[in-house]
């Protein structure tokens, strides 16, 4: 079992670092962080495979004169304010498309500029909480905001259960929602369904495993979440 998860995390790994997405990995970064600081059992393994994972991205930085290492290396150059600049328009353009549309949301999100010095036309502003605003209004952010808070807590709960198992799971979970939170101050995840049914699938996940927690045992194969058997 432990080879396949291996074999999990080189796939997730690698398909984090193949799109060249900073985002993406500060995202991971944060979500290591998160796993190495709530894992009892593997934290000094989790925390050693990220130093070794940051040592080899700064090797890389400062080695590699192809488009990987610039990349990574704009993360600390001035460069990287010049890019985010368009994403500050961003925001303030969602902020005005919000205030006129505060209810229901506008439905539609349309801003022309420039990222790293190309013509580009950004169709949702780039952040997950502004995008549902945008979209769908403020009481759907506030809502989807809550929803967020309670995948927290239960993840939260289920990585503090006795049972190990059930524990390494939450732990996971936490990871995970960590950093969708993070990606979300970049980028807006619902503009694609596949994504879209993925946050789904991991807050329902969070939510099942805290509700575990709570009734002491796991969730049996099949069991729909929050479904207890009373006999």
């Amino acid at each position: 079992m432990w080879r396949l998860g291996l074999a999990v995390v080189a796939v997730l790994l690698a398909g984090t670092i193949a799109p060249f997405s900073r985002g993406a990995w500060i995202s991971l970064a944060a979500g290591i962080a998160v796993f190495v600081v709530a894992e009892r059992r593997h934290r000094l393994l989790v925390g050693a495979a990220g130093a070794g994972l940051a040592v080899v991205a700064g090797a890389v930085a400062v080695l590699d004169r192809g488009p990987l290492g610039e990349r990574i290396s704009s993360l600390f150059s001035g460069d990287a304010v010049s890019l985010y600049g368009f994403r500050a328009t961003l925001v303030r353009r969602a902020i005005d498309v919000i205030s006129h549309h505060p209810l229901t949301g506008a439905g539609r999100f349309l801003e022309q500029g420039l990222y790293a010095g190309r013509p580009t036309l950004a169709t949702h502003p780039h952040d997950m909480l502004l995008g549902v605003a945008v979209f769908f209004g403020i009481p759907a952010a506030l809502a989807f905001t809550a929803l967020l808070a309670l995948a927290v807590r239960a993840a939260w709960r289920a990585g503090r259960a006795r049972d190990a198992s059930l524990a390494a799971e939450g732990v996971g979970a936490l990871a995970a929602l960590t950093a969708l939170f993070v990606n979300g101050l970049l980028e807006y995840h619902f503009w694609n369904s596949a994504l879209t049914v993925e946050i789904v699938l991991l807050l329902i996940l969070a939510v099942a495993l805290g509700r575990a927690a709570k009734q002491g045992r796991r969730p049996s194969p099949g069991e729909r979440p929050g479904v207890v058997d009373a006999t």
